[in-house]
């Protein structure tokens, strides 16, 4: 595909460079580290696609890399629904992702309320894991990139456009994971073809950047908190 993101992009201004991978995840860390210390504003957003797993890397690196209590979850919005199948929700883990940030004791916030805190706040610094994400009035809140725009996805185009850091990141379809449904059970999903050589799955690329910043990002409570909540259904 021509808009499939393969290899890591830095872009400022109306220079557009690929980076070594090594070399651009510390700069990128390096970065990221100056703005926490300066207490620049910042935040994690996330697509109602990212896995069980990615969800719950998100939060660890939220809270204990970039100090924040707030995540976005900037999800599509909803859609047609019967009495049958088909849900209103066209994100395929909501609920996983509410289920972690509970239990992460994150604050949990959406698209809109992402609107209201970048006027409020600015948020200049941001890592945003997806391409399925919808953000009300975009172009007028981001109408140029932020100061700090890291962006996971599979593609160069829809956010990936404002990112100065692109992280070619999988589709569900080249990696393995789990979500919750919209009714709370447990799906798992395969990997059914191979992806870039150079894509990961978001949380592979959390815990790569979270160790160029002296971090270590642990999945080690994802098992007993997708545990209990199975035997709670």
């Amino acid at each position: 595909d021509d808009d499939r993101a393969t290899e890591m992009v830095t872009s400022w201004g109306d220079e557009t460079s690929t980076v070594v991978l090594e070399e651009g995840l510390d700069a990128l860390g390096k970065s990221l580290s100056t703005a926490i210390e300066n207490d620049a504003t910042r935040a994690l957003i996330l697509s109602g696609f990212v896995s069980n797993e990615d969800a719950y890397a998100a939060g660890i690196f939220a809270r204990d890399v970039l100090k924040t209590d707030r995540v976005y979850l900037c999800k599509r919005p909803d859609g047609e629904a019967d009495e049958l199948l088909r849900s209103a929700d066209k994100n395929p883990n909501v609920k996983g992702v509410e289920l972690v940030m509970s239990n992460l004791k994150l604050d949990l916030r959406n698209g809109d309320q992402l609107a209201e805190d970048v006027r409020a706040n600015g948020l200049t610094n941001l890592i945003i894991l997806g391409d399925e994400i919808s953000i009300p009035e975009l172009d007028s809140i981001f109408p140029g990139p932020p100061d700090l725009a890291a962006v996971l996805s599979p593609r160069t185009t829809g956010l990936a456009t404002k990112a100065t850091h692109l992280l070619p990141s999988c589709s569900y379809l080249e990696r393995s994971g789990t979500w919750l449904n919209s009714t709370g059970l447990m799906q798992e999903f395969n990997k059914v073809m191979e992806g870039p050589e150079l894509a990961l799955p978001d949380y592979l690329w959390l815990q790569k950047l979270g160790e160029a910043m002296g971090s270590l990002i642990k999945l080690d409570g994802l098992e007993e908190l997708l545990s209990n909540s199975k035997d709670a259904e």
